[in-house]
């Protein structure tokens, strides 16, 4: 019941859009974490990759602390990183 609203708005604007859009959102997160020098964790390809990215450098489980504190919701994973889901 809870995801109802979610599954018909996704059933309105089509899932192809949809995925589209995502594909799109996580391509620039990885383009501007592997120009920071980041690890990416994730797949590059976007149509092997889901709707997340994990990002991973030195000092990442901190960051994660820090945007959390600042109600940004992304959350941390060992030997993965921050875990990004826009």
């Amino acid at each position: 019941y809870a995801a109802y609203e979610g599954i018909a708005t996704v059933a309105e604007v089509g899932l192809e859009k949809v995925r589209a859009h995502s594909v799109s959102l996580t391509k620039t997160i990885v383009a501007d974490a592997e120009s920071r020098a980041f690890r990416v964790k994730s797949p590059t390809d976007p149509f092997a990759r889901s709707g997340m990215v994990c990002i991973d450098f030195e000092g990442a489980k901190a960051a994660t602390e820090y945007l959390v504190s600042e109600n940004i919701l992304v959350d941390y994973r060992p030997n993965c990183g921050i875990r990004v889901s826009p």
